[in-house]
C-alpha cells in the first residue's frame, strides 16, 4: 500500500484494534484481517473509501460482547453502522452524535440510548435507525470519566494511573472527588487530551475546576457547561476550539 493512504488511516486502524481488543475479537465469528497489518478494506466488515478511511463498518451478528467503546467516535468518515445481534451492552457514546451517519443499527443487543434531547435528535435524522429500544438511565461520574478516556485519547496520555480501574475516583490521576465519591476537580494541562470536546462534561454537576489547557481539543465549546453552577475556575487555553464562547457561560456566577 502506498505510504501517504496508510497514514492517511493510522487513526483509523487504532480506533479498529482497540474495537477488537475490547469486544472480545479473539471470540468472534469473523475476524479476517483484524488485528494484522494488511489494509483495512480487506478486514472482515470494513469499507474504505480512496484514502483508506473507514466509511462502514458491519459487524452483524458476529459475537461481539461488552460495550460499544468510545473511540469509535474518532471514525471521522463513517457512515455506516451495524453492530446488531451481538452481546453488547451499557451506553451508546454520546460522542457519536458527532458522525454523519445514515446507517445506524443496535437492535437485538443491550445497548441503551441516552435521554439526552440533543442525542435523540440526532438519532431521528438517521436514514435507517433501528435500535434496541432500551433508554438509559442516568450517567454515573465514572461512567462519564470512562467515555472520556475513550473517545479522547485516553491510552496516550502520559499521566493516567489507575483510569479505568476499579479503585476510588480519587484515586485516578489527575481527578479529585468529594467524600461521596463525587467528582469537583479534573486536571488535564498538558496531557494530550484529543479529539471533539469531551461529551457529557456538564453532567459532572460537583465539579468546580476544569483544567484542559495545553491539549489537542477540537470543535465547539458546548453551552451545556453553562449548567455547572459551582465552577470557579475553566481552563481551555491552547487547544484548537472554534467558534464563539457560548453566552450560556455567563450564567456561572463563581467562574
Amino acid at each position: 500500500m502506498d505510504r501517504d493512504v496508510a497514514f492517511c488511516n493510522d487513526s483509523d486502524r487504532a480506533v479498529l484494534d482497540a474495537l477488537y481488543e475490547s469486544a472480545g475479537g479473539e471470540g468472534w465469528t469473523h475476524s479476517g484481517g483484524w488485528g494484522g497489518n494488511g489494509p483495512l478494506g480487506e478486514w472482515y466488515g470494513v469499507s474504505v473509501d480512496a484514502l483508506g478511511r473507514v466509511t462502514a463498518l458491519d459487524l452483524t451478528d458476529n459475537g461481539l460482547e461488552g460495550q460499544l467503546p468510545g473511540h469509535l467516535t474518532r471514525l471521522s468518515q463513517l457512515m455506516e453502522l451495524r453492530v446488531d445481534g451481538n452481546a453488547l451492552s451499557g451506553r451508546l457514546p454520546t460522542g457519536l452524535a458527532g458522525l454523519n451517519l445514515r446507517v445506524f443499527r443496535y437492535a437485538d443487543t443491550e445497548l441503551c440510548t441516552p435521554a439526552d434531547e440533543s442525542f435523540q435528535a440526532w438519532l431521528g435524522g438517521i436514514a435507517s435507525h433501528e435500535g434496541a429500544g432500551v433508554e438509559c438511565g442516568p450517567l454515573t461520574d465514572r461512567e462519564i470519566l470512562i467515555a472520556l478516556y475513550e473517545s479522547n485519547n485516553g491510552s496516550e496520555w502520559p499521566r493516567q494511573a489507575n483510569w479505568l480501574t476499579d479503585r476510588p475516583l480519587s484515586e485516578w490521576q489527575n481527578v479529585v472527588a468529594d467524600d461521596a465519591g463525587r467528582v469537583t476537580r479534573l486536571f488535564f494541562l498538558f496531557n494530550n487530551v484529543v479529539g471533539p470536546f469531551p461529551a457529557d462534561l456538564d453532567k459532572l454537576t460537583h465539579l468546580e475546576v476544569l483544567e484542559l489547557a495545553g491539549n489537542g481539543l477540537t470543535g465547539s465549546i458546548p453551552p451545556e457547561l453553562g449548567s455547572l453552577g459551582n465552577l470557579t475556575r475553566l481552563n481551555l487555553d491552547l487547544n484548537h476550539l472554534t467558534g464563539s464562547i457560548p453566552p450560556e457561560l455567563g450564567s456561572l456566577t463563581s467562574l
